[in-house]
């Protein structure tokens, strides 16, 4: 399932990064998800989520300042079968490099199913992090 949601406004200068929480839903009890990663980007996809369970999630936006308080849980949602989940999308051939922007192609996957669009990363050559480049689904490949 990938999370997605509204990055504060005003949200300031500070660099801004997000903690996410889930819990089973009714249940109150709130588990920090991404406790490995810096998430500097509004979405996140999340695994390890149980068959026919139903999950809550919230957001906390945090600075050098301090952290948010918590985003109003979400309404309770379980993951879809994995039936309906496209498959990768093909080769990835960037083109038409500036020192400011790349032109980047994929072939379409090979299984749809409901697709809705992509999600972009990107990093610099060479380093470690990859960062988004797009926050809503991309419609086109």
């Amino acid at each position: 399932m990938v999370l997605s949601w509204k990055p504060p406004s005003p949200r300031g200068r500070a660099p801004l990064w997000y903690i996410i929480e889930k819990c089973l839903a009714g249940t109150g009890v709130w588990q920090r998800i991404n406790t490995a990663v810096k998430l500097h980007s509004p979405r996140y996809p999340v695994f390890d989520l149980q068959d026919g369970q139903k999950y809550q999630f919230r957001v906390y936006s945090i600075n050098m300042y301090g952290s948010s308080q918590a985003s109003a849980p979400s309404e309770p949602i379980q993951k879809v079968n994995e039936d309906g989940v496209p498959s990768a999308p093909g080769k990835v051939v960037a083109t038409r490099n500036t020192k400011s922007s790349v032109f980047v192609q994929w072939e379409t996957p090979k299984h749809l199913k409901s697709l809705m669009g992509y999600y972009i990363d990107g990093r610099v050559v060479g380093a470690k992090e990859w960062f988004p480049c797009n926050h809503k689904p991309f419609r086109h490949n």
